[in-house]
């Protein structure tokens, strides 16, 4: 598809709940916009009463609507494209979010929904990744796609069908009642906890029995997950999601007077949203991209302490809620559901056969030898964000992929330092107009692979003689597309490999043949069970025999989605296991460790150890309830370190001992990488740094 109506189609965005977003040029006036679709046939009049909605309000915290017209028989929206993030994708990368980020971030939405509810309009699915974050640091609510006028007579969606995003439903809308502005400050209310908390405050298995919760459980206190909130930021939350609509605010801007309360009376520095998006590509849309932290969130995020525990107590552990973008369903509510699955759960998944390895039998938190290590020996790598870093097998350089591309500085693609020198001098910077999302030597040190976001590319450096290796089909496109996730090189330097999110299709991993640069096949995932949609693949490592490699799949929207962790033989191209996971917030990963037959991935509030063949998880470590941003073995798979928001923690695996805290680095810790002799650790953050950390020696 080239255009729709006069507008020229530059790219797809995304699926939304009733149709497709392009990305596109509007001749006329010389704008990029957004163009919404329809793709549903018992859509269009939803789709119609969208357009109407929406173009009734104007207000720079609400996005506009532009023009609408028909596209070989469908209906399509024009809207503003808001160049930035959605509060879902900070939260995604960031963790919770400090009382005062949060609460500016609702306020904002409080005053796009006074215009909203001014013009008689109910949005009816308020939720984070519904609030986009521009460049310019204005927060607007966007899809108007199950708004309602409140005199409407409109009966295609209505009547007894409960119609919302059940994590973020009032009851009365899980009752297919009449709503009105009430329901969106419930709604907003949530959308408030999941900022401060980085949980939803009901759960289910299934959507019944979470819509359900919103109709009978008590309002959960936020403080419960974070201690240090204020209680005003818990009172805000009781009242805009009492039961009774008569009980909660009557109004946003009621709403609104006490979220300015709580910023007057906060002393920490104002929200800057221009801050929080600058590292967003000038070109990519909300909620399509990575973004920075917005401050230090260590006074806000649960203890990271971690626990090893041995699998008989898996099934007791707390179970954390999905991703926060659930997508909007249409349910009949029947109470009866939930009340006969209420006892359904998915602790089997975990009830693997244990071996004989040392436990804590007593469960208590590991001992910790030493006091926390403060090693950062440098910084580097500029004012953009981190999202990969690679040593070479000599430890002499070191790569840093660089997720700024756009703008005047062109200030993304890689750059390589030369650690024997000095302070690490820069030596080497390419790519630069290109974000970069991961990097990896191969083991000879000659090869450098980068993976980049935007057109999906994978570029390989040749130090030898000095140029780019011409690989086969160095892109993901068509069916295969989605910015690359993570690239890594065999064991024996034979193969590379790199996975893609994959944009509206599942997510997979390219293989490649070294000797002669050839594409050598796609691993893909099982489709029985899993959203037609696709799940992408977040990391990627190879076992020391060059053949197994692991995915971590994240989640996505719809039903049938949940983690995994896939094995396959990349030399053959077939799939060896699936692995499943519980819920987890920032996505799982994995690692191997070189020399060694160990492999760790992420799951829920926990790390889990194993070995090929079997790959039957045999011992894990809990982290009370915080979920881990990275994973790394050292070559020898003799220490683990595990990433988080502000702290690395090292664990000694064979006496499961934590002997070591890393702290010193701000923002999620996605990149980590050993070096050779495994002595030193390099960490990328998100805060667009990177520090080297030499490893203490263990009693």
């Amino acid at each position: 598809m080239t255009q729709i109506g006069k507008y020229v189609v530059v790219r797809e965005l995304g699926h939304g709940g009733m149709g497709v977003v392009f990305e596109a040029h509007d001749p006329t006036l010389d704008r990029s916009v957004a163009v919404k679709l329809v793709n549903d046939r018992a859509a269009p009049e939803r789709f119609l009463r969208e357009a109407r909605a929406a173009a009734k309000v104007i207000h720079p915290n609400c996005v506009p609507i532009f023009d609408m017209g028909e596209h070989a028989g469908s209906p399509f929206l024009v809207m503003e494209l808001v160049v930035g993030m959605s509060a879902s994708d900070f939260l995604e990368r960031s963790g919770p979010l400090p009382p005062k980020a949060a609460t500016d971030i609702v306020a904002a939405a409080c005053r796009g929904l006074t215009a909203v509810h001014a013009a008689g309009i109910v949005h009816r699915d308020i939720k984070p990744s519904n609030l986009l974050i521009s460049k310019g640091g204005t927060v607007k609510v966007a899809d108007f796609g199950l708004a309602r006028a409140v005199d409407g007579n409109a009966t295609t969606l209505t009547g007894d069908r409960a119609i919302g995003t059940p994590h973020f439903m009032s009851p009365e809308q899980c009752h297919a009642e009449a709503v009105d502005a009430r329901s969106d400050i419930y709604s907003l209310g949530v959308t408030y906890y999941v900022l401060l908390t980085n949980r939803f405050p009901f759960r289910g298995d299934l959507e019944l029995q979470i819509m359900f919760a919103h109709c009978n459980d008590p309002v959960p206190d936020p403080r419960k997950i974070i201690p240090a909130l204020p209680e005003a930021c818990a009172k805000v939350v009781r009242k805009a999601m009492a039961k009774d609509p008569t009980d909660r605010y009557q109004t946003a801007q009621e709403m609104l007077a006490d979220l300015e309360a709580i910023c007057a009376a906060d002393p920490s520095p104002t929200l800057d949203l221009y801050a929080l998006v600058m590292s967003q590509p000038a070109n990519a849309p909300a909620a399509n991209k990575p973004l920075t932290p917005l401050s230090s969130t260590e006074n806000w995020l649960p203890s990271a302490d971690l626990t090893p525990t041995n699998l008989d107590n898996s099934a007791n552990r707390p179970k954390m809620p999905p991703p926060v973008d659930d997508r909007p369903t249409r349910r009949r509510w029947l109470l009866v559901l939930p009340i006969l699955l209420g006892g359904v759960g998915v602790g089997g998944y975990f009830a693997f056969r244990k071996t004989d390895v040392a436990k804590n039998e007593d469960d208590h938190p590991v001992e910790v030898l030493k006091p926390p290590v403060l090693v950062p020996v440098r910084n580097v790598g500029g004012a953009v964000g981190i999202l990969g870093v690679a040593v070479s097998d000599d430890s002499r350089w070191l790569a840093v992929g660089l997720h700024e591309a756009n703008g005047p500085s062109k200030t993304g693609g890689v750059k390589l330092y030369d650690r024997s020198a000095g302070n690490a001098p820069e030596v080497w910077w390419k790519w630069r107009d290109v974000s970069c999302t991961s990097v990896a030597f191969s083991p000879d040190g000659k090869l450098l692979a980068a993976g980049f976001s935007g057109g999906g590319e994978i570029r390989v450096w040749n130090f030898a003689n000095q140029k780019e290796l011409s690989l086969t089909d160095p892109a993901f496109t068509g069916k295969a597309s989605g910015s690359v996730m993570s690239v890594a090189f065999s064991p024996d330097g034979k193969l590379l490999a790199a996975s893609c999110d994959g944009w509206g299709h599942p997510g997979r991993v390219r293989v490649w043949k070294i000797t002669d640069a050839t594409h050598l096949h796609d691993l893909l995932q099982p489709t029985l069970g899993r959203p037609e949609h696709g799940q992408g693949v977040r990391g990627i490592s190879f076992a020391p025999d060059g053949k197994t490699l692991a995915g971590a799949v994240k989640m996505a929207m719809g039903e049938g989605s949940q983690p995994y962790i896939d094995i396959w033989n990349a030399e053959s191209g077939s799939h060896l296991k699936t692995i499943k996971l519980t819920q987890t917030s920032l996505g799982p990963c994995v690692a191997f460790a070189r020399r060694e037959s160990l492999m760790a991935y992420t799951s829920e509030s926990r790390v889990d150890l194993t070995r090929p063949l079997s790959f039957e998880p045999y011992k894990h470590y809990q982290t009370n309830n915080t979920d881990p941003a990275g994973v790394a073995l050292t070559p020898d798979g003799s220490v683990l370190a595990i990433g988080f928001s502000d702290v690395v923690l090292l664990i000694d695996t064979a006496t499961d001992k934590q002997f070591a805290q890393l702290k010193g680095q701000v923002g999620q810790l996605y990149s980590m990488a050993f070096t050779s002799d495994g002595k030193t650790l390099i960490t990328g953050s998100v805060d667009k740094t990177v520090h080297e950390w030499t490893i203490p020696d263990r009693e």
